[in-house]
């Protein structure tokens, strides 16, 4: 251990496969999760997880006012309630601490996504182990209206890169105010 602790600072190569080791052990450990969807309550928001033991791997961008990221392993209390998500009854725990941060930092930005086809590709263009997007969905067959989205990556060039090939595709679609919120 004390090797990789020197090494870090001397070899940003080593460094990177250091998080990437751990980075498959934290996902591999939810590969078979005792429970594949629940609901974890992170401060006043509920953001979906899957749970191993004591423990919740979040799979939701949380509100950066939780003080909680995308991806990171959290200890949890529960249940402690029920909720649903779509028809499913599905259980309720409550957030204790960070037990691994995932170091994946939140953006808020604001966009237009014209058409249902457009949401999908957003949605696509963040499909990744680092990186994810929660943004309204809307039935409308076109909708040119700003609407707020928030996204998880692991640095705003990873985000805008991103979001620049979601809008390269199409001109009708736009981002702006693309900002760090949780980091």
């Amino acid at each position: 251990m004390n090797f990789i602790k020197t090494t870090k600072v001397a070899h940003p190569m080593l460094t990177a496969v250091w998080e990437k080791i751990k980075n498959t052990f934290r996902v591999r450990k939810f590969n078979h999760p005792d429970v594949w969807l629940a609901a974890v309550s992170v401060g006043d928001i509920r953001v979906y997880a899957r749970i191993k033991k004591d423990c919740a791997l979040l799979e939701r961008v949380p509100t950066p006012e939780s003080g909680y990221h995308f991806k990171d392993v959290v200890r949890i209390r529960g249940p402690v309630g029920k909720s649903y998500f779509r028809d499913e009854e599905i259980m309720v725990y409550e957030a204790l601490e960070v037990v691994i941060p995932s170091h994946i930092q939140s953006f808020r930005f604001t966009a237009i996504v014209p058409t249902p086809g457009d949401y999908f590709a957003l949605v696509d263009c963040f499909r990744g182990a680092t990186t994810h997007v929660e943004f309204p969905y809307s039935t409308k067959e076109f909708d040119p209206e700003w609407r707020m989205g928030f996204c998880a990556a692991r640095n705003m060039q990873e985000a805008k890169a991103n979001l620049d090939k979601f809008t390269a595709a199409n001109d009708q679609r736009k981002v702006k105010d693309l900002r760090c919120i949780a980091s």
